[in-house]
């Protein structure tokens, strides 16, 4: 077993945890995991558990219901290993690639986290038996700059883009525990913090085939109104250094946003 734990925050999915636990553990229980259910129906609350409890690496918690952001908190103070991603619990990464994510942190000091780049898929199970030509490792440094910032926020250009969300992340820990904040928003919380991360953390984008899968139809984020637009943008703007920079990100949010919500609105 690796030092190294992988945080699935959960809610109300014990069919999506179960396939994700199988996943990771087909290779032999090589990772710690922590399942924090955030405040599941008393029903799945007890599915979740018993899912966990086939797995010798996995560890329960439970909480009210407050939010991913907080999940992952309380996993992340849970955990005792040197490195820790965070994982949504309908989302894939590969444990060959961890196992070399790993090995590469442990000869190179100088990075704080390494980041997949995520393939985005209708279904995960079907892409993984795809039968495809393995891809070789291509890594670039990431640039801690207001440009690279604004391109990730804006997703373009698709070739610059490491892609920000929580599921294709390996950082050591004593790094992200120093800039970790709980975001109290229903919709993309993972922005606030991957800003923080490009501003003070020093890191590593790889690509590789079937590394990192997220399934489009059905994360939180496919659909999302102007009150949750407007809460990350504020989100955004009250970090707690680099006022004007900030604000400028938050305006870029509104306008990134807003357009496609209106598009998603018009085509029902």
């Amino acid at each position: 077993m690796i030092s190294l734990t992988i945080i699935i925050p959960t809610f109300n999915r014990p069919d999506k945890l179960n396939r994700t636990l199988n996943l990771l553990n087909r290779n032999n229980h090589k990772v710690n995991i922590i399942v924090v259910d955030d405040g599941s129906s008393l029903a799945n609350r007890n599915k979740n558990s018993k899912i966990c409890q086939n797995f010798i690496n996995v560890a329960y918690y439970w909480q009210n219901n407050s939010g991913p952001s907080r999940a992952r908190q309380l996993g992340l103070l849970k955990s005792q290993t040197k490195y820790i991603s965070f994982l949504d619990c309908d989302d894939y990464i590969s444990i060959d690639c961890i196992n070399e994510i790993y090995s590469l942190l442990e000869k190179e000091d100088k990075y704080d986290y390494v980041t997949i780049k995520s393939q985005y898929v209708n279904d995960i199970e079907k892409s993984l038996l795809l039968t495809c030509a393995q891809q070789e490792t291509i890594s670039k440094e990431i640039n801690n700059s207001l440009l690279n910032t604004i391109i990730e926020l804006i997703g373009l250009p698709i070739r610059s883009i490491s892609g920000w969300n929580q599921s294709n992340s390996i950082y050591r820990r004593e790094k992200i525990l120093k800039i970790y904040r709980v975001r109290n928003l229903s919709w993309a919380e993972d922005i606030p913090l991957k800003i923080m991360v490009n501003r003070f953390l020093h890191g590593l984008s790889i690509k590789k085939n079937n590394a990192s899968l997220i399934e489009i139809s059905h994360g939180r984020g496919y659909q999302y109104s102007l009150k949750q637009i407007i809460n990350l943008a504020k989100e955004i703007n009250n970090n707690e250094d680099k006022k004007f920079v900030n604000l400028i990100l938050s305006i870029i949010i509104v306008l990134r946003y807003t357009p496609s919500m209106l598009i998603k609105k018009l085509k029902g």
